[in-house]
């Protein structure tokens, strides 16, 4: 989320699909972003890290992640399907390859339709919201 003044904030939220609860949600204010794209790349980033230290402080594994973002740019560029000629977009996209790289779970990213009443992409909004201010 960006709000007029540009400065950014992220929520990210996990899901369990076993135990049909959120397991932790989170949001961080990121200082000034240029566009809702790069801000929704960076939550997929803190998203993604994130998941790894729930999944070691838990002890638990998974087989998939799904990452979803109410911003189509984002998950194409997450995705590998889109392209960008900004440097910033390009650097956080480096960031998250390298991230990706890493992972020993499939990833599977899903565009949500934005202020639908998608239950994780409501919080994770309301967790970017408040933390742009």
């Amino acid at each position: 989320m960006v709000n007029d003044d540009y400065r950014a904030g992220v929520g990210v939220a996990i899901y369990c699909n076993e135990t049909k609860s959120i397991e932790m949600s989170v949001g961080f204010n990121i200082g000034d972003a240029p566009n809702s794209t790069l801000a929704e790349l960076t939550a997929i980033i803190y998203g993604l890290i994130h998941m790894g230290r729930y999944l070691k402080d838990s002890n638990k594994s998974a087989t998939l992640v799904r990452v979803c973002s109410d911003c189509t740019a984002a998950i194409d560029l997450a995705a590998g399907q889109g392209q960008s000629d900004d440097k910033s977009t390009l650097d956080v996209l480096g960031i998250l390859d390298d991230l990706l790289a890493k992972v020993d779970y499939d990833i599977q990213f899903q565009w949500v339709k934005g202020h639908s009443g998608h239950k994780m992409n409501e919080i994770s909004d309301q967790l970017a919201y408040w933390h742009a201010q």
